[in-house]
């Protein structure tokens, strides 16, 4: 078939090739998270553990290349074909995941899916217009060979929704997952599913107005859940505490509740704690420090990290409840920070 026969065919080409540059930007303006709030959400989640955006550009570029040069090899109109059927499989989970799972909407997310749904609609039509008024005329090896092209597209479709619907989620949800035994940080119920982590700063004023209410509920929180104690240096003094916090996490977690309210106390009168203040601080409990090494000083601050930056953490205190298994979460920070709230996310964190 000579590909400039038809001005149609052409146009249609063109328009396909246009359409796929403009998903290309989009998929660009989300990685730049230039987006409404609402778009915010959804950057949590990942596809098989990378971002959406990464993703989505490295497939846009090579689409799109492969879409311009199919006008001098034939055959790779088809294989354009075979990824998009794939693109719009996942794009169907995608949003299903934001209707059911996340509840908010991407508008970027969204016009990303039109335009994918408006390529697969343009490629259908250009492939039955070529099929039936440019292929004449129609033999039964040529309407076998159509058939088989609708079936493959087809699987490829419902194969990738499937591999979408099991690669879709948040990382915080599983970041503890695999941490069993005595040397973990965490603080509760080692069976439950719901995670919740208390993200403070030692020298912030409402992370100690707010720890004597948290305290409250400490027996409550960790007979439902996994509770984590996460540092997060907002005042660089709060760096100098880092160590001695963790070594009570890991070594002494039977008394940490005790060495934490020491290590508050401490906090109070001296920022650059010395060894032997913190063992005086924390004597009375019947805990000895013992130091970390700085393999596991540095593991354990890069946990506290990512716990921070894949939640956006920007204040303290903040309190995250997450269900690692239901790709639930609940960030509670000022007003919306109390006990009561707390206790209520967990129960729809856990039931929903």
């Amino acid at each position: 078939m000579n590909f400039w026969a038809s001005k149609l065919d052409r146009f249609l080409y063109f328009l396909i090739g246009l359409l796929f540059i403009v998903a290309l930007g989009l998929t660009i303006m989300s990685w730049l998270e230039i987006c409404t709030e609402a778009c915010a959400e959804v950057h949590f989640y990942k596809y098989y553990g990378f971002d959406f955006e990464l993703v989505g550009f490295f497939f846009f570029v090579a689409v799109t290349i492969m879409h311009f040069v199919s006008a001098k090899i034939n055959w790779l109109a088809y294989i354009v074909g075979l990824m998009v059927a794939g693109a719009i499989g996942s794009e169907i989970n995608f949003i299903l995941v934001q209707k059911f799972v996340i509840q908010q909407w991407c508008p970027v997310c969204l016009a990303i899916a039109a335009v994918i749904g408006a390529i697969g609609i343009l490629i259908i039509y250009r492939f039955l217009y070529r099929f039936f008024i440019l292929d004449q005329p129609i033999t039964w090896g040529k309407f076998m060979k159509a058939i088989a092209k609708i079936l493959g597209s087809s699987a490829v479709l419902v194969a990738a929704y499937i591999i979408s619907f099991y690669g879709v989620f948040k990382p915080e949800q599983s970041f503890a997952a695999g941490l069993e035994g005595q040397d973990v940080p965490y603080f509760g119920n080692q069976n439950s599913a719901v995670e919740v982590y208390y993200i403070t700063d030692w020298f912030c004023p409402a992370c100690k107005r707010f720890d004597p209410e948290l305290e409250s509920i400490y027996p409550r929180i960790m007979a439902k859940a996994r509770l984590f104690f996460v540092d997060y240096p907002i005042h660089p003094e709060t760096m100098n505490y880092i160590p001695y916090n963790l070594s009570f996490m890991l070594k002494d977690k039977k008394q940490y509740l005790k060495a934490r309210k020491a290590l508050t106390k401490l906090a109070k009168t001296t920022k650059t704690p010395t060894t032997a203040q913190v063992q005086t601080a924390v004597k009375p409990y019947g805990v000895t420090y013992e130091a970390l090494n700085f393999a596991d000083i540095n593991d354990g601050i890069k946990f506290q990290e990512g716990i921070v930056k894949t939640f956006k953490v920007k204040q303290t205190p903040t309190v995250v409840v997450a269900n690692r298994k239901k790709l639930k979460a609940k960030k509670l920070t000022g007003k919306s920070l109390t006990p009561k709230n707390i206790m209520r996310a967990i129960e729809d964190i856990s039931s929903n």
